[in-house]
């Protein structure tokens, strides 16, 4: 039985790190890709990459419009709370065994927190890095919602164990798009 991948993307730069991953995912058949696109994927303000990764020949599984205008602490937070709401009766309906998200986006911190909630094994990309804004909190929560992770460098590697995560679930793995 093919394993359900999940992956969500919620901007351009994430789509570029994750597009590799993607494409080995789709040609695999032991998995069976599903995509969820949300945050500024879908917005014209920003490109409508969502356009990009169908013509990429990707399938998109859903559409989660979770962006309030502004881009300000408030509307990210509002963002968050309908993100939690949508996500969760996406992952439900398409029931996968993996979620993957990279990052720190708001946007993926709800993916997390609705991945989680609904005992969905989660795979994190980029974790362990520090920045010294909002985003690296978020940073550390999707790490620690998470069960496996994927990050760049051996520092962050270092600093996902030392948040107590399991070594052996800790897998250096350097930017996926590179």
């Amino acid at each position: 039985m093919k394993k359900k991948i999940c992956v969500i993307l919620v901007d351009r730069a994430n789509y570029g790190r994750l597009k590799p991953v993607m494409q080995i995912l789709k040609s695999d058949e032991r998995f069976n890709l599903q995509l969820i696109c949300t945050g500024t994927t879908l917005l014209e303000k920003y490109g409508k990459v969502v356009n990009l990764i169908e013509k990429d020949g990707f399938e998109i599984s859903s559409k989660v419009y979770m962006e309030y205008s502004g881009s300000v602490s408030e509307t990210m937070s509002m963002g968050i709370g309908t993100g939690i709401i949508l996500l969760t009766n996406e992952i439900n309906r398409l029931n996968p065994d993996v979620v993957l998200i990279i990052g720190d986006r708001y946007e993926a911190l709800s993916a997390a927190i609705a991945s989680a909630y609904n005992n969905k094994i989660i795979a994190h990309v980029q974790g362990g890095e520090v920045s010294g804004s909002i985003d690296e909190s978020a940073r550390h929560a999707i790490t620690k919602f998470s069960h496996i992770h994927f990050p760049a460098t051996e520092l962050a590697r270092k600093r996902i164990i030392n948040m107590g995560e399991d070594p052996s679930m800790v897998i250096c793995s350097g930017c996926p798009s590179k």
